[in-house]
């Protein structure tokens, strides 16, 4: 009797150790970890930071861009256009996208003056100017581009990030902020070719006080 006892204790001493150990198992790999490319939004965009924007595990990274206008040409364009990136990761969203404002500096004044009521931070890259929040965290930034096919000496390209998570830390700030600076001069300078974005300066975006 005393035999079978330890049989039955060891039986089951090994069967909580299995359970354990699948239950560990599933933990580390339920959750796979998720593969962004070094590149985003049609190629053009590259994801150092934006991959800190995301999760490391979850739902598989998924990209949809519904017009073409993140495809870098042979020459930039010189024209008004714009462009929408849809991307997801780990059950979180997010929208990238460029508009091209004609005639649009009164425009880009009331918006970031109408935005800093709701308290973002400004946000800032050389003369380009917009505002960062963190609930939801989106980043906003206004670059002058004349037109010449429109003969607008005027005109205003909007750069627009949001992410679909309830609130942004500090990390993730610092990560949107840099992530916005890279989309602000890849369209302002090899897609769309405005003029003056050359002087953009390298780095992040800087955010300061609540305009």
């Amino acid at each position: 009797m005393a035999s079978t006892r330890l049989y039955a204790i060891a039986g089951g001493s090994a069967a909580l150790a299995l359970t354990a150990g699948l239950l560990v198992w599933w933990n580390v790999s339920g959750d796979p970890a998720i593969g962004i490319p070094s590149k985003v939004c049609q190629n053009a965009l590259p994801s150092t930071d934006l991959k800190e924007l995301f999760p490391s595990k979850g739902k598989a990274f998924e990209e949809d861009s519904t017009t073409n206008g993140f495809v870098v040409p042979a020459k930039p364009l010189l024209r008004a256009g714009g462009g929408t990136c849809y991307l997801s990761a780990g059950g979180e969203d997010m929208s990238v996208k460029h508009y091209a404002l004609l005639d649009g500096i009164a425009e880009a004044e009331k918006s970031r003056l109408g935005a800093a009521k709701l308290g973002p931070a400004t946000l800032t890259l050389g003369k380009a100017k917009g505002t960062i929040t963190t609930t939801p965290p989106s980043a906003t930034l206004y670059v002058d581009c004349p037109f010449p096919a429109f003969k607008d000496p005027n005109g205003v390209v909007k750069i627009s990030i949001l992410i679909s998570a309830k609130k942004a830390d500090e990390s993730t700030l610092s990560h949107l902020a840099a992530f916005t600076a890279d989309v602000t001069r890849i369209v302002t300078q090899d897609i769309l070719g405005c003029e003056g974005a050359d002087a953009l300066p390298d780095g992040p975006a800087k955010a300061g006080a609540t305009a």
